[in-house]
């Protein structure tokens, strides 16, 4: 189904991501790099990325004024999930976050 709305799947084995008819899936065990990337203007969260050497999987992190994957929740609700997304990769991965909305390339465990 194409679908120009940014989505992702999270399975036993994998992430996947689509947008703009552009499928992207990751395995848990391939993921080398759990980041999150910071809006330029404002700092919030604006998507996760999950990568190896050949791949690269972007969640995008909802917020007012964009398109929203899930149009039924509040933006708190949609922060929530968003939260514990990222306690679950990390689980899944045993990887540290790389936040990188924090100067000096600090990391901290989701």
């Amino acid at each position: 189904m194409f679908t120009s709305r940014p989505c992702f799947t999270i399975t036993e084995d994998a992430v996947k991501t689509s947008i703009m008819g552009i499928t992207r899936s990751i395995g848990w065990d391939d993921i080398d790099v759990f980041c999150t990337h910071a809006h330029e203007k404002t700092g919030e969260p604006e998507a996760i990325e999950l990568s190896n050497a050949s791949t690269k999987v972007v969640i995008l992190w909802p917020h007012p004024g964009t398109r929203r994957s899930s149009p039924s929740l509040s933006y708190e609700e949609d922060d929530r999930q968003m939260e514990a997304l990222l306690s679950l990769i990390a689980a899944k991965t045993g990887l540290l976050l790389v936040d990188l909305r924090v100067k000096d390339d600090q990391t901290h465990a989701a």
